[in-house]
């Protein structure tokens, strides 16, 4: 079994498989350049099992690269292009990759580190047939760099058996097919892009739209101009954009549209439906869960329901189960489970427990089996004997007019908010607003006007600032 072969062996070779800025590739086409970097990579003495690392932006040379290793059997990472310096050189330092693929915008990256390091444009070489690696059941696929929310990212071993595993969860809620036409609006190094789009998107023999850059309002607006998007897979960063500065944009071919990666507030869920006339679809997962681990078939305000083969229990700090409607720890059992973190034996235990993955997130589970996503477990602190989730802080907060986004963080013994506003919002007034709905715990004591949030390479609010 191997993944490429399965893509191109499964695809209709005409048909489109990849959109990029509004060009349209085949999947033969795609076939071709995956021969090609198969080639070099055979050249460069790539074998079953080496591990590479391909740090370019979104483009079909990234997934055509991907996919060349996976011919191969090469085990591949792709670290998110913000990371810089000492933080990209301990996480190589973890993974030592025999190979690092890169372009020359982001070649100086890696300047003065003892690796091999190659130029996307420098490459070139002939179309070859590809000889299939034949993948075990429990060989590395690819190693998927968590978040980082919350601290160091870390990296997750995931198996040929945990892609297909989940694709098959996956479509079986999703009822996708080839006559899909997909756009997520995360880059394909974050794990709810890189899913939708290679592991399920291809799989399927369907079109995904990419580009380089920030999909912001404007670009979103252009791509369903010159699109029929039927499946719409959005951050709640951009939903809380889009319903900001109204856009143009027609969702009535969707048949769904999906949030995941990030705390949806639920006046961000109404406010989306008020103007667009659909409900978006929230959903989880995380990295050590391949990618998302729920479905919501009812659009309800949740994150649906545990996918075909999935587990989900809920606990205390004891390990206890909780009972209905209780917030705890959302543990999960599946399938497609991770096989912990590369070189990290002490994390890898604390977070794999008896077959079910520890995810750090609080939730609750109701009386119709629907999850509730309440939080990260260390974003939540400790004032004066009372706990504060800065989430609901946040969420009450961008209710104001005026205010676009912000960040509350526990920094220096004080409930701190960074918030993007216009120079109309008066801070005395917003906290007479806030008092109206929040404990004054809840509320911070110190506003700083910014441009924008910290935020991780995936659009997540950046959290390690708090003291736990």
């Amino acid at each position: 079994m191997n993944f490429t072969q399965q893509i191109f062996r499964n695809c209709n070779l005409d048909s489109n498989a990849l959109i990029y800025n509004n060009n349209k590739i085949t999947y033969r086409y795609l076939r071709e350049l995956t021969g090609q970097y198969y080639n070099f990579l055979k050249h460069k003495n790539i074998k079953a099992g080496d591990e590479i690392c391909i740090s370019l932006p979104d483009s079909p040379n990234f997934v055509a690269l991907i996919l060349a290793n996976w011919a191969i059997g090469a085990k591949t990472a792709h670290p998110n292009l913000s990371i810089k310096g000492k933080p990209l050189s301990e996480i190589l330092q973890v993974y030592n990759p025999k190979l690092i693929i890169t372009d020359k915008n982001n070649l100086q990256r890696f300047h003065g580190m003892n690796y091999d390091v190659e130029c996307l444009e420098q490459i070139n070489s002939e179309n070859v047939i590809i000889d299939y690696h034949r993948y075990k059941p429990d060989e590395t696929l690819w190693y998927q760099m968590s978040s980082g929310t919350t601290g160091r990212s870390k990296m997750v071993r995931h198996t040929i058996t945990n892609a297909f595993e989940w694709h098959k969860s996956w479509n079986d809620a999703t009822k996708g097919n080839k006559n899909d036409l997909i756009y997520v609006t995360g880059k394909l190094q974050f794990n709810y892009s890189f899913g939708l789009t290679i592991l399920n998107n291809l799989l399927n023999g369907s079109c995904a739209v990419i580009h380089d850059g920030i999909p912001t309002p404007k670009v979103i607006e252009n791509v369903f101009k010159h699109n029929q998007i039927t499946r719409f897979y959005i951050i709640p960063t951009f939903i809380n954009l889009l319903s900001k500065f109204k856009r143009d944009i027609n969702l009535k071919n969707c048949k769904t549209v999906s949030s995941s990666g990030d705390f949806l507030p639920e006046f961000m869920y109404k406010k989306f439906f008020e103007i667009y006339g659909v409900k978006v679809q929230n959903i989880i997962g995380c990295s050590d869960c391949c990618h998302n681990y729920t479905f919501n078939s009812d659009y309800s305000y949740s994150v649906g329901k545990p996918l075909q083969f999935v587990e989900i229990k809920i606990v205390d700090e004891q390990g206890n189960e909780c009972p209905i409607n209780t917030v705890g720890e959302i543990l999960v059992k599946a399938p497609f489970i991770g096989k912990g973190y590369l070189n990290d034996i002490k994390n890898t235990a604390k977070a794999f427990v008896n077959d079910y993955v520890k995810t750090n997130d609080l939730g609750l589970l109701d009386n119709k089996g629907r999850l509730h996503f309440k939080g990260r477990k260390n974003n939540i602190i400790k004032i004066n004997s009372i706990f504060v989730n800065p989430i609901y802080t946040e969420k009450e907060i961008i209710q104001y007019p005026g205010i676009s986004d912000c960040q509350v963080i526990f920094k220096n013994n004080t409930l701190m908010a960074n918030v993007v506003a216009d120079s109309k919002v008066n801070i005395l007034q917003l906290k007479i607003f806030l008092q109206q709905s929040l404990e004054p715990q809840q509320i911070p004591k110190k506003f700083n006007l910014v441009d924008n949030i910290a935020s991780t390479w995936n659009g997540k609010k950046i959290r390690q600032n708090f003291t736990y």
